[in-house]
């Protein structure tokens, strides 16, 4: 019996999460599908049914939010590591000018270029 019970979790890991395998995983005490459904439901919660939980568990209402409690540090994180970035930005590109660039053309494409690593390392975080 242990072995199907692992077999059907392994097959719901390969799953979307939602609230309802939340709380399906919850029931049946598929502990690596319950913590992975908490972490994207955590995380995409503005697009979750969430009163669901409050009337089927309020256990796992608490698990959720204090999974949502570290998802918005790690995100506040991030936010104050990309302001500084931000912040430093002026600085860094300054002093990467080459040696003989500052036509304002040149200053112009080297900002420019900057900025544009600066947002394809903000797309991917």
């Amino acid at each position: 019996m242990l072995d199907l019970k692992s077999e059907c979790e392994e097959f719901l890991l390969t799953l979307p999460c939602s609230v309802e395998r939340l709380l399906q995983a919850k029931q049946h005490g598929l502990q690596k599908q319950c913590a992975r459904c908490l972490q994207e439901v955590a995380r995409n919660f503005e697009n979750e049914p969430i009163e669901a939980i409050v009337e089927a568990s309020p256990d796992v209402l608490r698990q959720l939010l204090l999974v949502m409690q570290q998802c918005q540090r790690e995100r506040a994180a991030k936010a104050q590591e990309l302001e500084a970035q931000v912040r430093n930005l002026p600085n860094r590109l300054f002093s990467s000018l080459p040696a003989g660039h500052t036509t304002v053309s040149r200053v112009d494409e080297m900002a420019r270029n900057k900025l544009q690593d600066l947002v394809a390392q903000i797309k991917f975080r």
